[in-house]
């Protein structure tokens, strides 16, 4: 069997002819041959000297290769049934609904920085270089991608599945063992044909893995970032942090305000009376006998099963995100410690009852570890505290905190922003500072031919709002048009130093599902992809 090309190639095809299996492969997807363009292999990209030593038994989650191959994979195939309770009958009358779905747990070991952190290799960023196949990228894609094409050996060809949804992942440190973590993945098979009416074996080949690769990779940092997952140092334990609370200080005379309060956290303005922080340290292992013996934490996301009648499994529609849980066990000889740890939980709720007006701006604890930088939080809510003795050592104490990370910026986030004024060339409008209840008499459209050219108008800026302004889907943090181009042109730069395949009329253009914004999303693509066309 000679091989295909591009996303005709595949084991499953199994036609001699190329020219037999594309023709086949546009009956399927539906797509005219003037309209088929081959997209990019995976490898033509980047050459990662370390993905030698992968093979078909290892395991490839979208763009991470993972070199140790998993411990253990379960597949769950689990089929729905109906019993219906009927009068003077000795069993019920049973119903199966015809259609299944199958969920899928990986356990995976990452050992050593490189591991964590990802190996680091060239790519067109603008420091040069990227990092790639890691825990660390795993997690990026868990952040910003619902939906990822999977390779393993048992997966792909005794289960037949191919692509997955990201549905949790939890991670703990592993005692006794620096730079080793355990993972524990949780995946739901997903049918991506009402997506893309291709079957799923060749969404892998539908990717554009250089625009990918850009946009996980701006989840990570090295230059500590919120909200950005900061790489471990190498040669540590990683168990040091500190604790700290906001400075009663700045609440005094009503300085902090709802209207400056996320400055006030992230430290952009200092109201504490002295010092160059606006918080106060509450426990500080390098000060204190206390250090982190155990870290889990997990993410997971939230997914819909939507059944098509004429398919066996559900596709699945995103929703967001869920909270990063985070269970933290402290280990201290100190009683004082095990005091301060109590009532750090007790003094934040102090006050938060003291200052209600923005109760929901300051219900957190600031905590400085590396461990917690790396699953990207700096901020937590404090949910429990629970102390214990150790049998057989007296005098030792494992206190253990169940914590949430917290987002300083939700207020802001979950605010309403209106359209209102249309008119982006007013004053008022410009400097965000107009009254709510003021009426724009001006901007009412009548049956006239001014009316026509406002409503023209008012129809072109609430465009620009939603091209600029507006994020449809703010969870996953989605690059701008601006940010795009610019990664568009630092990849074919890169391409041309490297004597890699060019890009070529490329554009990011694409449609999403119709419930979920996608119509709207795939109409300004559309409209800026036309915009370059014409230039």
């Amino acid at each position: 069997m000679s091989d295909y090309i591009g996303y005709n190639k595949s084991d499953l095809v199994n036609i001699k002819d190329n020219d037999v299996g594309t023709q086949l492969l546009d009956k399927l997807t539906r797509i005219k041959s003037d309209r088929r363009i081959k997209p990019l292999d995976m490898y033509d990209n980047v050459y990662y000297s370390h993905r030698l030593m992968y093979n078909g038994y290892n395991l490839q989650i979208g763009d991470c290769y993972f070199m140790i191959p998993p411990e253990f994979i379960m597949v769950n195939s689990e089929s729905a049934s109906q019993g219906i309770v009927t009068l003077r009958q000795e069993n019920t009358q049973k119903a199966k609904s015809g259609y299944h779905k199958r969920t899928i747990l990986i356990d995976l070991v990452f050992n050593g920085v490189n591991q964590l952190n990802g190996f680091k290799v060239a790519g067109p960023s603008e420091s040069g270089y990227y990092y790639v196949d890691g825990l660390r990228q795993l997690l990026a894609q868990f952040k910003c991608t619902p939906f990822l094409p999977i390779s393993n050996e048992l997966i792909n060809k005794t289960y037949g599945i191919f692509t997955v949804a990201l549905q949790s992942i939890t991670m703990t440190t592993v005692p006794g063992f620096p730079n080793v973590m355990q993972a524990q993945i949780t995946l739901q098979e997903v049918c991506m044909f009402p997506y893309l009416e291709v079957p799923d074996f060749c969404f892998r080949h539908m990717i554009d893995w250089d625009l990918f690769r850009f946009y996980y990779q701006s989840f990570l940092t090295e230059d500590h970032k919120y909200k950005r997952l900061q790489s471990l140092p190498p040669n540590k334990e990683h168990n040091r942090f500190k604790m700290s609370i906001l400075d009663t200080t700045v609440f005094a005379d009503s300085k902090a305000t709802e209207h400056n309060i996320l400055e006030v956290v992230l430290d952009s303005v200092i109201l504490k009376e002295s010092g160059d922080t606006n918080y106060t340290p509450w426990i500080d292992s390098d000060s204190s006998d206390v250090v982190i013996s155990s870290f889990q934490c997990g993410y997971s996301n939230i997914l819909t099963n939507i059944q098509m009648a004429d398919l066996s499994n559900p596709t699945i529609q995103f929703l967001g995100g869920m909270d990063t849980i985070y269970n933290i066990t402290f280990e201290t000889t100190d009683i004082n410690v095990v005091q301060a740890l109590e009532q750090c939980q007790v003094s934040n709720d102090l006050l938060i009852r003291t200052n209600p007006k923005i109760r929901s701006s300051i219900g957190f604890v600031k905590l400085e570890s590396e461990l917690v930088e790396f699953t990207g939080s700096l901020f937590v809510m404090i949910e429990s505290v629970v102390t214990n003795t150790v049998p057989g050592f007296p005098g030792l104490y494992n206190v253990q905190m169940n914590c949430v990370a917290y987002d300083v910026a939700q207020s802001e986030r979950e605010s309403l922003h209106g359209f209102r004024p249309f008119d982006c060339n007013k004053t008022d409008c410009i400097n965000n500072d107009f009254e709510p209840d003021h009426i724009h008499d001006e901007q009412a459209i009548d049956q006239s031919e001014e009316g026509w050219k406002r409503k023209i108008r008012q129809d072109a800026y609430a465009e620009w709002k939603l091209r600029t302004g507006i994020e449809v889907y703010p969870d996953l943090r989605l690059p701008t048009y601006q940010e795009v181009d610019d990664a568009l042109e630092r990849i074919q730069k890169f391409r041309d130093d490297n004597g890699l395949s060019k890009i070529k009329g490329l554009y990011p253009c694409g449609e999403g599902c119709g419930y979920a914004g996608g119509i709207t999303t795939a109409a300004i693509d559309g409209l800026k992809t036309a915009e370059n066309l014409i230039k």
